[in-house]
């Protein structure tokens, strides 16, 4: 059975961007619709997210950087579905990686 599609409930800041974040908890299989400066896309969740986590909005493989906002922030430390939870179990943060020297 198909879920119906709510209201806006996540926001990804640029085009290129792989994650969104999430506005209102949603459920797996729940449709959301994510507004990016005005253009919605439509998204099957396939877990879980909590309120205010990031969402894959496309596959992402093992090592890839993860881009909010069009700046990298992370690697994939695993495979990380379209629709999936990004979060610390399957990235590693880039700043830790900053160096100080």
């Amino acid at each position: 059975m198909n879920q119906p599609v709510t209201r806006i409930k996540a926001l990804k800041g640029m085009h290129d961007d792989n994650v969104a974040v999430i506005l209102n908890a949603a459920k797996v299989g729940e449709v959301i619709l994510i507004d990016c400066n005005g253009t919605t896309e439509r998204l099957t969740c396939a877990g879980d997210v909590p309120s205010f986590h990031k969402v894959a909005t496309a596959d992402i493989s093992q090592g890839d950087a993860i881009i909010r906002r069009g700046t990298p922030i992370g690697l994939a430390t695993q495979a990380i579905k379209k629709g999936e939870l990004v979060h610390v179990h399957n990235i590693r943060s880039q700043r830790a990686q900053i160096s100080t020297s």
